[in-house]
């Protein structure tokens, strides 16, 4: 189940970036995000070798991108299915409504693997992956959507129950698979980028200035 936040672009852009008007109560005030505001938008500047940081231009490294491509490549190879346990083990489930498209085809644009493929893709690179559920009006799982982790603007705690407001919408936790990296409040995931930022930051550094000495020759 989703719904459309009735805000406009201008306003959704601002609480993104900047200050994060939907919070404030008595007991919590407004959400300054104060100089993260810059670093996403235009990458995180580790202040060492004063490179942006950011997980578009670790892409560009060939090491980054080679783990990252092993990776996701080897998670989209293995195989899928649902369960159940059973007095005598598990028992496969291929008639359930969860397992074609988990296994085959989650939506009517992509395969399981592809999906699967850029989830780790995501989760590797912005510490976070989403997959969105969509459901039948019984209740079971229809179809899958791949959602991007930089769209995702908060997660709120409400009543005990999690929602995740991506790109305008608000999903309550029970249609998301969200895979995360190790994280420091237990609800998002760090950015493994720009965790180790300096790290990227003099790699990038040094790839520029060989790539600019082998150019002047």
């Amino acid at each position: 189940m989703k719904d459309k936040l009735d805000k406009p672009f201008l306003q959704r852009i601002f609480e993104k970036y900047v200050w994060d008007l939907s919070t404030k109560s008595a007991t919590n005030p407004y959400n300054l995000k104060g100089t993260d505001a810059w670093a996403r938008l235009v990458g995180f500047n580790d202040n060492f070798s004063e490179e942006p940081v950011n997980e578009s231009r670790a892409h560009g490294l060939a090491t980054v991108y080679t783990c990252i491509n092993v990776r996701s490549q080897t998670v989209a190879a293995l195989p899928i299915n649902v369960y159940r346990e059973t007095e005598q083990g598990k028992e496969s489930l291929t008639d359930h409504p969860a397992y074609y498209p988990l296994a085959h085809q989650p939506n009517s644009y992509m395969t399981s693997a592809n999906m699967f493929m850029t989830a780790m893709i995501h989760a590797d690179s912005w510490g976070n992956s989403y997959i969105g559920i969509n459901r039948s009006g019984r209740g079971a799982v229809s179809s899958l959507d791949l959602l991007n982790p930089w769209e995702c603007e908060s997660i709120n705690i409400v009543d005990g129950n999690a929602y995740y407001n991506i790109n305008g919408m608000v999903y309550p936790a029970r249609d998301v698979l969200h895979f995360r990296w190790w994280s420091l409040d237990g609800l998002n995931g760090v950015s493994p980028i720009r965790q180790n930022a300096i790290t990227m930051g003099k790699a990038i550094k040094a790839e520029k200035y060989s790539a600019m000495s082998i150019g002047q020759k």
